[in-house]
């Protein structure tokens, strides 16, 4: 169980480095730097996308958690 948990969480981790690179690139490449003006509206951008990714990945990996709670 324990190393089911620990899987989790590394891919988990593994896939929101992935996610945040992406979303800097893309605000690099996409929004102009006129567009954004103050910092206040950055940060909410990224924190948004982070709890989206959070949300995806826990809905991903539930199953597993679930066959490793019941199959154990």
């Amino acid at each position: 169980m324990k190393k089911i948990l620990l899987q989790i969480l590394t891919f988990s981790v593994i896939f929101i480095v992935i996610f945040g690179i992406n979303r800097i690139y893309m605000h690099i490449a996409f929004i102009p730097k006129n567009l954004v003006q103050n910092l206040n509206e950055f940060f909410t951008m990224y924190t948004l996308g982070i709890y989206h990714d959070i949300r995806f990945l826990s809905v991903a990996f539930l199953p597993l958690l679930l066959c490793g709670f019941f199959f154990h």
